[in-house]
Order: C-alpha cells, then sequence, then structure tokens
C-alpha cells in the first residue's frame, strides 16, 4: 500500500453491512468507466451519532486509484443500492465531528469512551498516523484490542489561512461538550444513565481545548496530552499566517499570560521527537507506543469502577438507575 494514500471516512453505511459489503458498496458508487476504485476497509463501526436502533456505520477507507471526483472535491455524496432499498452515503476526507474506529463488544455493558483531540491546523486523522506510513495506532492497535473502550476520533476547524471563523478555545471547547452530549445520548435507553467514564487524548492546540472543557468533569477518568503548551507558546510565528483574519482571536488566546491557560497536574513521560512527531508511532512495538500502554491498562481495568463511586460520592447514583438525565451531564 503507498503510503501517501489519503484515508477517507465513508458514513451512512446499512447497519447490517459487513467489510465486504462496505468494499461493495463503494465499489458500486466509484467504479466508473472501467476504472476500478479497489476500496480496502480498514474500520467499521457504528456511527455515534446514528440511533442504535435505528443506525448507520461508519468506515475509514483507502483506494487504490482514487475516484477522480474525489480527488477534486474531498467529499462526495452517493447513492447507492443495496438489498431493496438506495442507501446515501457520504464519503470524506476531513474527518469533523466525531468518527468511531471500533465498537465496544464487552457484553458487561462496563465500556469506556476514548476521545481523541487533535491541535492547531492539524488533520482529526492524519495526525495520529505514523508519518510516511500507513500505522494508526488509535484505529491499528488501540480500537483493534481495546474491547471495553470505543474509540473517537475528534475533528474540528482549526485551519489558519484564509480562514473565516472567528472561534477560540472556549468555543472549541463548548461544541466539543456539545457534540460529546449528543453521541452519548444516542445510545440505548439503560446505557444513557451509566455513568460511561471518558478518557481523553489530546495533542497540542487539543490539549487546552480539553482543559477548557465546560462540562462537569465527573465522567473524565484519565487525560493522555502529547505536547500541549499548558504555559503558552510563542505566537510571532503565527501571526503573520492570520494576519487581520477572523481567527486571529485563536491565536492570541495561546499567549503565555492568556486567561484559558491553567495549570496542570501531571505526569511526565519524554519522548524523543518533534512537536507534530509526538502522537505518531511506527508500530506497536514502537518504544514510546510501549511508554503509553500501561496507561491504557489501568483505563480498562479501573475506570467504570471508579467513575462509578465518584458519581456516588457526588450523591448522584440516582443517575445510575434513572429514566432521566440532566443535559449538563456527560
Amino acid at each position: 500500500m503507498a503510503a501517501t494514500q489519503t484515508t477517507y471516512r465513508v458514513q451512512g453505511i446499512p447497519a447490517n453491512a459487513s467489510f465486504d459489503d462496505v468494499k461493495t458498496i463503494i465499489s458500486k458508487a466509484f467504479d466508473k468507466d472501467g476504472v476500478k476504485a479497489n476500496p480496502t476497509i480498514h474500520s467499521l463501526a457504528s456511527d455515534p451519532y446514528s440511533p442504535v436502533n435505528n443506525g448507520t456505520k461508519v468506515a475509514t477507507v483507502t483506494f487504490a486509484q482514487t475516484p477522480g471526483n474525489l480527488k477534486n472535491r474531498g467529499e462526495v455524496t452517493a447513492i447507492v443500492p443495496w438489498g431493496y432499498e438506495s442507501h446515501r452515503i457520504f464519503v470524506d476526507s476531513s474527518f469533523q465531528g466525531f468518527t468511531s474506529l471500533n465498537d465496544a463488544e464487552d457484553d458487561s455493558g462496563d465500556t469506556i469512551d476514548i476521545i481523541a483531540v487533535s491541535g492547531l491546523s492539524s488533520h482529526p486523522f492524519g495526525s495520529w498516523k505514523e508519518r510516511g506510513g500507513t500505522f494508526m495506532w488509535l484505529r491499528d492497535e488501540v480500537a483493534k484490542t481495546a474491547k471495553r473502550a470505543r474509540v473517537l476520533l475528534y475533528g474540528y476547524d482549526t485551519t489558519l489561512v484564509n480562514s473565516e471563523s472567528f472561534q477560540d478555545i472556549g468555543d472549541i471547547a463548548t461544541r466539543l461538550s456539545s457534540d460529546v452530549n449528543a453521541i452519548r445520548g444516542a445510545r440505548s435507553a439503560q446505557e444513557a444513565f451509566v455513568p460511561t467514564p471518558i478518557v481523553f487524548i489530546a495533542h497540542s492546540l487539543g490539549g487546552l481545548v480539553v482543559k477548557e472543557y465546560p462540562d462537569d468533569f465527573l465522567s473524565i477518568y484519565g487525560l493522555l496530552f502529547f505536547g500541549v503548551p499548558n504555559g503558552g507558546i510563542k505566537t510571532e510565528y503565527w501571526m503573520p499566517i492570520v494576519d487581520r483574519m477572523p481567527n486571529r482571536g485563536l491565536i492570541t488566546s495561546l499567549e503565555p499570560d492568556a486567561y484559558y491557560l491553567r495549570n496542570l497536574q501531571h505526569t511526565q513521560t519524554p519522548f524523543n521527537q518533534n512537536h507534530s512527531g509526538l502522537p505518531k508511532f511506527r508500530s506497536k512495538y514502537d518504544a514510546n507506543y510501549k511508554a503509553i500502554e500501561p496507561f491504557f491498562t489501568e483505563c480498562y481495568n479501573d475506570a467504570f469502577e471508579v467513575i462509578q463511586k465518584r458519581f456516588i460520592a457526588e450523591g448522584l447514583s440516582h443517575h445510575l438507575h434513572s429514566h432521566s438525565m440532566d443535559e449538563g451531564l456527560c
């Protein structure tokens, strides 16, 4: 497989579709004039925004030959016949919002949500992928081995050049909160009222967004940060890029004396990498990846029990069995 292949997200896949079915569906959409797209399906999971009993799936895909209309536009909507119905699929490379990489398989319901938030002017998928290679550790290792966890990517607009966005860190954090509530509300009635633990993984600006997460922190078990500028960054490099564009405020909010930068107690593990390379690993045998594996083991073993006890200690045990839940609780 070519190292430079773009990874695409496919949404709107029928809920009963298998990996082979998805390959057939995508081929029907893009095989034109004798040219075969030959898609490879790398992950397939329930769409986090879809209701459990009437849902769709989402996949990550690469193409041996990227269809011309997809390469030119970056996103395509296609209507594909499947079974006795036609299904509308949406293919894009931006990965905005939430993308599930797997489904938790633990029958006990003692599962956790692992949410990865990328950084400034970065890509929600590419930020975590091996540089010059194909290994994407969250998808190709964590999601495949974490039976008790649902692994999700979170994408948001941090484009600097020609941006029309006025958002700052607080705005992005508020939107993250809204989106978290949306995907957790999409679960079945029984699951929705169990305090499912959250583990945030963040790189660079993503860590500051997580620190400004406005909802109650009762459900958050752990944080894994890569190169988060807790003390701020020098913005001289970025200011000429944004110039007088609307997103200038996002950059000024990263200055060392900015309001958003708060102290964070944490354990540090040094990696011999540049800033963008910190969350990228060559394989599951990479020494840097091995250094963070114990963090995930602890999360799988302890998170659900710890969060349950936290809710009870805070006098919120009724949320474990209630038929209604306050909007602000995750």
